[in-house]
């Protein structure tokens, strides 16, 4: 379909979006509805999930997502309207967003490493964040939801790929030996796609009794509380007494590498998944001799995020199963406080107020 934008429905003039104004103040804002310009396509969103970049961003922390800025990138919902040249995608498609538009041209894209453009954009950062009644996206970046996968699990697809591409780096697979640091939504997604790929009951650790629970109860996993348990003894325990192959970092303290470090079997690898914001310790004589891989995970690809999607629409990763809270747009400035607060939630979801 070539030409004009093509709408289903004319929407109000203005829409609502939870924007952060500084840090710890969020306000539910009144913004233009967006048009999608050549090759876009206007989303009305049905749902959106509630990441860690998020709660660092509204406490301040985050390195380039800065207030005044719309929150939120987990997101699906339905097309609504399409800019020129979309030929992909008809209004009424339920869709999910991969946030990510890479530039297509650096060194990296030609490698097919798209998510280490160098010039990229992501919600928050020369794009508007999905925590809105609509959002413009590139229709390449929108992939078609099943009707079998809710809106809530496709707002899921996100945070499933960045634990899947987890996976993938530290080339977990049948047998693997896997310890998990963090027991937040990503490191709960990478211990039950682990296990999806063959792995063996991984251990978790955290400083939360309840995400441990979330932990055991969905991924079959060894819950270790960090600080109130031996975990040098845990490890020793769950991995046979010969370290684990994997270790997957998805939670950012300061002491979290040289425990990851310690953990390994020699010749083990180390996958970071979470952003520190700051310098840490890193032991290094131990990755000399005992020759271990320290090795970065960021977001994804279009090959895992669709593949994400595949596992969530094959039911053979229950993503819903994360979600503790489903609650509107306008209960944002109470959700953030809580979360930071330390409250017992795994996966909050906003939703706009009429859908």
């Amino acid at each position: 379909m070539t030409g004009s934008v093509t709408d289903v429905s004319v929407p109000p003039p203005t829409m609502q979006a939870v924007l952060l104004t500084a840090p710890e103040e969020i306000e539910l804002a009144a913004m233009p509805v967006p048009e999608p310009g050549p090759g876009e396509v206007r989303v009305a969103v049905r749902a959106g999930g509630i990441c860690g970049s998020d709660l660092s961003t509204y406490r301040g922390h985050h390195p380039f997502r800065v207030p005044p800025v719309v929150l939120g990138h987990e997101v699906s919902g339905v097309v609504e309207a399409l800019g020129p040249g979309v030929t992909n995608l008809t209004p009424g498609d339920r869709v999910a967003l991969l946030p990510l538009v890479a530039c297509g041209s650096c060194e990296p894209c030609g490698r097919g490493e798209t998510n280490l453009c160098t010039d990229r954009r992501v919600p928050g950062v020369g794009w508007a964040g999905t925590f809105s009644d609509w959002i413009v996206a590139p229709a390449a970046l929108l992939y078609r939801v099943p009707g079998n996968v809710s809106f809530e699990a496709g707002a899921l697809v996100e945070p499933a790929a960045v634990a899947l591409r987890a996976c993938r780096v530290g080339g977990v697979g049948a047998g693997t030996r896997l310890a998990v640091i963090g027991a937040g939504s990503i490191g709960t997604l990478v211990a039950m796609i682990a296990r999806e790929l063959g792995a063996g009951a991984p251990l978790v650790t955290d400083i939360k009794p309840f995400n441990l629970e979330m932990a055991g109860r969905l991924a079959g996993a060894h819950a270790v509380h960090a600080r109130e348990d031996d975990l040098a003894a845990a490890g020793r325990r769950v991995s046979g007494g010969s370290g684990f192959d994997v270790l997957v970092i998805a939670a950012a303290a300061p002491d979290v590498v040289a425990e990851a470090l310690a953990l390994c079997r020699p010749g083990g690898v180390v996958v970071v998944v979470a952003l520190f914001g700051e310098d840490v310790p890193l032991p290094v004589d131990q990755v000399v001799v005992r020759e271990l891989q320290l090795r970065g995970s960021y977001v994804y690809t279009s090959r895992d995020f669709s593949d994400a999607l595949g596992l969530i629409a094959d039911g053979r990763l229950d993503v819903e199963a994360l979600i503790t809270r489903r609650t509107g747009f306008d209960s944002a400035p109470e959700v953030f406080a809580s979360l930071v607060r330390g409250a017992d939630e795994l996966k909050v979801i906003l939703q706009p107020a009429d859908r």
